[in-house]
């Protein structure tokens, strides 16, 4: 960063507040009154890139004040950025600048920046904020001072997705010139926000479904959430949404067995912070426990419900509620709820294969009238059924089928009124009958799951996919797992066995010192698991009687994990160039057919490359590994090829040409596809930008693509790398 913020102000009232009178205004055709419609405003630059189709123009239908705006509107995003700006003069070093604009959105869910920054190379930004935006017109003011002398700058708005921004009444001045605001709140609209907040759906909409149980005995006789298990962990709902400025309360019926237990009611921004909330010490008989807030979003309007406790204990929860304004009585969020029933198992069929829908009804106010409707779309959005739904009985089924592999959207629609409210939403992956390919190129990492439940690996090998990667969920090769204690080993065949009969061959990873194992480094406090080993020998025979065990099993074997990361290998380059040597030559005298995988690099870290490769390294690996996660927009940029390269090239410097290159992790950052995330657009940038990392990758001539990772909990997922 190169500024110092002194204030940062968004105001978030429902009347227009004003700011101080400014200095001398910095930036030309601040009203955007010159120009002519249709065409950017006189000064502006337009100069989105990536995979976008963008538009910048002057606009004659809106503006705040005057006669004109400009709008900037996205109409596909793919990758990179909309983005416009207006040539300003240099700021100087030293000194306070206060940058202040209108603006308001339409159809857009991402924050845009708005900064003062260089318009070519390096790019330095020297004042700059990030907002959420809505379609009322609200001011954004950001005030800092310039640490390092400006060149030739531009005041630039940019943000990544679809949607439409428009601004009004620029001002750049110098000195401090923060908001004078006015004073009224937000009109309250009453009404609860959490959907199957009573738990009369079961946990529809609700993650962690492994360590709750829905119960009867709840507040007024219906269901409740019965937390489990006795660590500390927190059931999250699926977002709401929440106006900027807007007060509200949070507030839900909690007991405990175990009198005194605390509980966090608690809220967190999608993409962003943590938000409000407070804990409570509970009693054995329901009450209501309750705390107000004020909506201060900075990344997202969207906020995940949090319920958290302490360890050692177990609660029950019931009648969840955020409303608007202050706290008045529990009603559920609509008159009938419906969710589906629909196990993790099912959600992987075959084209062609009869899927039995499961639905849950819960009708809490027989006067309203209730019209559901059990619809099912494709990836772009084609409808592949549409079936009318009854509200009784609570329990019901509906049988569907479909002949084409592909993404297949389940919403249960309220259609009451003109505009249809999603209830619950479920998603399959419909897999083609044969997806095996000739060749190894595609894995995964994931949870193999206990004995009957290997949902992950089934699906996986279902579509395609032929390597699996143990470590992390699966660490079954690790060394902390296979010899917890010196001289006795554990082993986990079983979970290998479902590996193999699913046609997926394992990927072992040696890693992860055993905590009896472990040499501290000294310096910065890091993990045991990361320690280099005490003794040398030691470590050769845990690699000597893991390959010797699993002989026959597994053939690819990987020295570590990500060396670079003090977080997984706290010893030096040179140590881990030992360490390889040691593994290449005790797993080749225990299975001389094995495949030794190496490096782990990174190449944002090249010192750490060019350390190992300088130990002659290079002779003991049988291929070269790296790890690739990226943005959408980095892949559209040509980040990929530059990797891959960078990687190439050092390890043919040192006469690696014959290695072959295996990517062993990796992802493209892809937001669900669930409507209540509300990134739509972002999701089918970054599903398409998925398959052009891996078609990229595999052009460039690596041998394996290992996506991070396999699978989600069913309840309210969130934004990662999951691939299922």
């Amino acid at each position: 960063m190169f500024f110092r913020p002194l204030a940062l102000v968004l105001p978030l009232l429902w009347c227009a507040p004003t700011w101080a009178q400014p200095a001398a205004e910095l930036a030309a055709n601040p009203g955007m009154e010159a120009g002519v419609d249709g065409l950017p405003p006189q000064g502006w630059v337009h100069n989105s890139y990536g995979e976008v189709a963008a538009s910048l123009e002057r606009d004659a239908s809106c503006a705040h004040t005057g006669a004109a705006s400009l709008r900037l509107r996205c109409r596909v995003f793919r990758g990179g950025a909309a983005q416009a700006y207006l040539p300003v003069p240099p700021p100087a070093q030293g000194r306070t600048y206060t940058l202040a604009a209108w603006m308001r959105a339409e159809g857009l869910s991402v924050p845009v920046r708005i900064l003062i920054r260089d318009v070519g190379p390096p790019y330095h930004s020297y004042l700059q904020t990030s907002r959420l935006l809505t379609p009322d017109w609200r001011p954004v003011v950001v005030i800092g001072k310039v640490a390092e002398q400006g060149g030739q700058v531009g005041i630039f708005i940019s943000y990544q997705g679809e949607g439409t921004v428009w601004l009004d009444d620029l001002s750049l001045a110098t000195g401090e010139h923060p908001l004078e605001a006015g004073a009224s709140e937000v009109p309250v609209v009453k009404g609860n926000l959490v959907q199957n907040s009573g738990f009369e759906t079961g946990l529809q909409g609700w993650t962690m479904p492994e360590m709750v149980a829905v119960e009867d005995g709840g507040v007024d006789g219906g269901h409740c959430a019965h937390w489990l298990n006795k660590s500390p962990y927190m059931l999250e709902g699926r977002p709401v949404v929440l106006k900027p400025g807007q007060s509200y309360t949070m507030s839900a019926y909690l007991r405990a067995p175990q009198p005194g237990t605390k509980v966090t009611l608690s809220l967190h921004e999608v993409g962003g912070g943590d938000g409000p909330g407070q804990t409570f010490a509970l009693t054995d008989s329901w009450q209501r426990h309750a705390f107000a807030f004020t909506a201060q979003p900075t990344q997202n309007l969207r906020y995940y419900i949090s319920l958290a406790k302490s360890a050692g204990a177990d609660f029950l929860a019931d009648n969840v509620q955020i409303e608007e304004g202050g706290l008045t009585d529990y009603r559920p969020a609509r008159p009938c709820e419906a969710g589906f029933d629909l196990p993790r198992a099912q959600r992987f069929p075959m084209a062609g294969d009869t899927v039995d829908v499961g639905l849950v009804m819960a009708r809490h106010d027989e006067a309203q009238q209730a019209k559901l409707r059990l619809v099912a779309t494709d990836y772009h959005g084609g409808e592949l059924a549409n079936v009318e739904l009854q509200t009784q009985p609570a329990s019901q089924r509906v049988s569907l089928s479909f002949d084409r592999p592909g993404f297949v959207r389940l919403a249960i629609l309220d259609c009451a009124q003109d505009t249809p409210f999603v209830l619950d939403e479920a998603q399959l992956c419909v897999l083609p009958v044969n997806a095996a390919p000739d060749d190894l190129f595609f894995g995964s990492h994931g949870s193999v799951g206990a004995a009957g439940e290997h949902h992950a690996p089934t699906a996986l090998a279902k579509g395609g996919a032929r390597f699996w990667r143990l470590h992390d969920m699966g660490s079954y090769a690790q060394w902390f797992l296979v010899e917890p204690e010196k001289g006795r080993y554990v082993w986990h065949d079983e979970e290998v066995n479902a590996l193999l009969e699913r046609g997926l061959e394992p990927l072992g990873v040696f890693g992860r010192t055993a905590p009896w194992a472990g040499r501290d480094p000294g310096g910065e406090k890091v993990d045991p698991t990361a320690w280099p080993p005490r003794d040398w020998n030691e470590f050769a025979e845990y690699i000597y009687r893991t390959v010797d065990h699993y002989k026959g099993k597994i053939r690819c074997w990987e020295a570590w994990n990500e060396p670079w990361g003090r977080g997984f290998w706290a010893g030096t380059p040179e140590e881990y160039g030992k360490l390889l040597q040691i593994v290449y030559t005790q797993a080749k005298r225990a299975d001389p057919d094995c495949v030794i995988i190496g490096g782990c690099f990174w190449p944002p870290m090249p010192e750490f490359t060019d350390r190992v490769l300088a130990t002659g390294a290079i002779h003991y690996m049988d291929a070269v590994s790296y790890h690739h996660y990226c943005e959408p927009d980095a892949v559209a940029m040509g980040q990929v090829g530059d990797w891959y390269r960078a990687i190439r090239e050092k390890i043919d410097a040192v006469g690696g040409q014959r290695l072959p290159i295996w990517m062993t992790e990796g992802g493209t950052n892809c937001p669900s596809f669930y409507w209540w995330m509300g990134r739509d657009d972002q999701a089918r940038g970054a599903t398409e930008t998925v398959a052009k990392h891996l078609i990229q990758t595999k052009s460039l001539g690596a041998e394996t693509f290992f996506y991070y990772h396999a699978w989600q909990e069913i309840g309210s997922p969130r934004m990662f790398h999951w691939l299922l």
